[in-house]
């Protein structure tokens, strides 16, 4: 599934730098994200 997601130009340099930093796709980096952030309790 695709989906538009709205960030701030401060906020995408930093996800592009973390995912060359890591070696990962930026939809990785947004989907292990989400998966983290979802897991914690609520």
């Amino acid at each position: 599934m695709r989906t538009t997601v709205r960030l701030e130009d401060h906020l995408l340099r930093r996800v592009r730098q973390y995912a060359a930093r890591h070696g990962k796709t930026m939809t990785l980096v947004f989907r292990e994200a989400l998966q983290a952030y979802l897991a914690r309790p609520t």
